[in-house]
C-alpha cells in the first residue's frame, strides 16, 4: 500500500458528455450536489478559474476543503477569497497532497482533458487520476463543455440503478422547459 494520497476526478454529465452550458449546469441535481458533498468533504479540491466562478459566491469557498484554483492570472501561489490561487495544476497538486489521503479534481473541462490521460503526475499513487466519480443523467443535453471520454483503459466499479430525482430538473435546450431529472452515480478504476 502506498502513502502516496489518491488522485480522483467527480463530475456530473449528460448522456452526451456534457458538463457545462454558458458557465453553468444545464441542471438542478440536489442528490448529485449531496454527492459531491460526500465524496470530496475533508480533501482538497483543485479546479479552474470558470469552474471557481460557476459556484455561487455564498458557496466559495467550498467548505471543509482546501480549494486549489488553477489560473494563468497569478505566477505564484497567492491566497485570495478563503481559496489558494496557483499558476498550474501541477502546483495545485504538488500543495494538495501535502499531508492529504485523496485529492480530487473537480473541473473544468479544459482541466479534465489535459490531466485524465496523464501518467506522469509526481505524489500521487500510480502517478495519474486513478479514480472516477461520475453522475450521469439520463437525456441529451446542449451544452459547451464537455467530460472527458473514459477509454478501455477505465474499468467501470460500480453503478446505482436510474432513479428519478424528487425535486431536480433538467434543461435540454437552452430556449426549452425543465424536465425531469433521472440520475445514477457511476465509479470508475483505472485498470493496469
Amino acid at each position: 500500500m502506498s502513502d502516496l494520497p489518491v488522485l480522483g476526478a467527480v463530475w456530473a454529465q449528460s448522456l452526451n458528455a456534457v458538463i457545462g452550458r454558458d458557465g453553468g449546469m444545464p441542471w438542478y441535481a440536489p442528490e448529485d450536489l449531496a454527492h459531491f458533498k460526500e465524496v470530496t468533504l475533508g480533501s482538497p479540491v483543485i479546479m479552474g478559474r470558470k469552474t471557481w466562478e460557476s459556484f455561487p459566491e455564498q458557496y466559495r469557498p467550498l467548505p471543509d476543503r482546501e480549494n486549489f484554483v488553477v489560473t494563468s492570472r497569478v505566477d505564484c501561489p497567492v491566497a485570495a477569497d478563503g481559496a489558494l490561487w496557483v499558476p498550474s495544476f501541477d502546483v495545485a497538486l504538488r500543495l494538495a497532497c501535502e499531508g492529504a489521503e485523496k485529492v480530487w479534481l473537480i473541473g473544468g473541462s479544459s482541466l479534465f482533458s489535459a490531466v485524465i490521460d496523464r501518467h506522469d503526475l509526481d505524489g500521487v499513487q500510480d502517478s495519474a487520476i486513478t479514480v472516477v466519480e461520475r453522475t450521469v443523467f439520463e437525456g441529451v443535453v446542449e451544452g459547451d463543455s464537455n467530460a472527458p471520454d473514459l477509454d478501455a483503459q477505465w474499468l467501470l466499479d460500480s453503478a446505482t440503478d436510474y432513479k428519478t430525482s424528487d425535486r431536480g430538473w433538467i434543461l435540454p435546450h437552452s430556449d426549452g422547459e425543465k424536465k425531469p431529472l433521472s440520475f445514477r452515480f457511476e465509479r470508475w478504476t483505472r485498470g493496469s
